[in-house]
């Protein structure tokens, strides 16, 4: 084992690494960005809800769904927007020529620009 790192509760969401950072969302309400050589903690920002779907990082960005979307600076973990939509939204989004898809547990779709 290279290093171990409790967070709050548990985690039932895949991670999102790139390069020497790893991101993972929990059910304590927070994403935390740990270092993949040493898991130090780099940062750690509220969502205001359980995280339990896949992180995505993409061009800078950690998007997590946390009953809505949210897109964070990979950095330093500030957040850049927030899409309150409403509703439970549990599967990872998908990212497509600048714009993100998310879809509802109710049967809704949304495109984020």
């Amino acid at each position: 084992m290279r290093w171990k790192y409790e967070t709050g509760l548990g985690i039932s969401s895949s991670p999102a690494a790139t390069g020497d950072v790893v991101y993972i969302g929990s059910k304590d309400g927070f994403v935390y960005a740990l270092g993949t050589k040493t898991g130090e903690l780099k940062w750690k920002t509220r969502t205001g809800e359980v995280v339990t779907a896949p992180l995505v990082f993409s061009e800078g960005l950690v998007y997590v769904q946390s009953w809505g979307t949210m897109a964070l600076d990979g950095a330093t973990g500030k957040v850049i927007w927030r899409a309150g939509l409403g509703g439970s939204i549990q599967g990872a989004p998908v990212l497509a020529e600048g714009v993100v898809y998310v879809a509802g547990n109710s049967g809704e779709v949304y495109a984020l620009e």
